[in-house]
């Protein structure tokens, strides 16, 4: 891959992912529970294309694991997993490439350490992973189905620190979530 032709990229602790003009996703940097979707856990110092996935609009980095959205809007996760964060219906880390189930239509998506939210193309908030990050009142150990987040429509942007994440909506409302809050 030619690094300027990337159109979007993504990194987290020890990996980085690239989106291709053409759509392709490529991936390198560590690979301890299978962030690269290369199918193994052999790092790589050069990126290396996914090649089941040819049609990737956007890409996220959480811990040890990624998420892109292809143009269809589906939304497909790799990697860590312990903790549900990949929104596959189950907590396993995955070395493939496996489509996140239940969400609609995705716009965007944004990862922390163990969490990982998910904007819907009419602006509501689904999450899945650990709970500090994700807004949810209850103590939840994992989600793993991603659940609609309790924030008002309309969200517009979104961003995930380690355990908590920040989310505005369209008229400028601030909401925060994360350890120490609900």
């Amino acid at each position: 891959m030619n690094a300027s032709a990337a159109v979007t990229v993504a990194c987290s602790y020890d990996h980085t992912a690239c989106v291709s003009p053409e759509g392709f996703l490529y991936t390198f940097g560590g690979n301890t529970d299978g962030q690269l979707g290369t199918g193994d856990q052999i790092d790589r110092n050069l990126p290396t294309q996914v090649p089941q996935l040819t049609t990737i609009l956007y890409v996220a980095c959480g811990w040890r694991y990624t998420i892109c959205i292809d143009s269809d809007k589906v939304c497909w996760g790799f990697g860590n997993n312990e903790h549900g964060q990949l929104g596959i219906g189950h907590r396993h880390n995955v070395i493939m490439p496996e489509q996140a189930i239940h969400l609609p239509p995705i716009h965007s998506v944004h990862c922390g350490k163990r969490h990982t939210l998910f904007l819907s193309e009419n602006s509501a908030l689904w999450g899945s992973g650990k709970n500090y990050g994700l807004g949810f009142k209850a103590k939840i150990a994992g989600i793993s189905t991603p659940r609609k987040v309790p924030v008002p429509e309309n969200v517009v942007d979104v961003s995930c620190g380690s355990d908590f994440s920040m989310i505005v909506n369209i008229v400028g409302n601030v909401f925060a979530c994360g350890l120490d809050s609900n």
